[in-house]
């Protein structure tokens, strides 16, 4: 990246499990937990973000070039907004009885929990 931070979306972010790319010579490697630092949000994008000491690795010149992996959620059903779980009662009362005004409602609770990616 040309930053030396890369926000990861679909939060709330949990973790970063691992940093894998490509060298220059098109072989895997892993970019160590040490190199970087995860800044997560309750309620916002989480990020890593580059130890000042550290420099991006060079890659191969490919697309898929570096992989991140991590975990994003809300991980136990108790720290799901009540808002998204009213939603979620809603759509699935909409799959069941087909009434329009459901869907519509379920929409307007998601739309307050909406995140946006710039």
């Amino acid at each position: 990246p040309a930053e030396r931070k890369v926000e990861l979306p679909m939060p709330p972010l949990s973790s970063v499990t691992s940093i894998t790319y490509s060298d220059s010579d098109d072989s895997s490697q892993t970019f160590g937990a040490t190199n970087y630092q995860t800044v997560t949000y309750t309620d916002d994008i989480g990020f890593l973000e580059l130890d000042p000491t550290v420099s991006w690795p060079a890659t191969y010149d490919k697309a898929d070039a570096v992989t991140i992996r991590f975990i994003a959620g809300y991980g136990t059903a108790d720290a799901v907004p009540h808002t998204m779980r009213q939603a979620i009662l809603l759509h699935t009362r909409y799959a069941y009885d087909g009434d329009p005004a459901d869907l519509e409602a379920a929409q307007a609770l998601l739309w307050q929990e909406r995140v946006t990616i710039v």
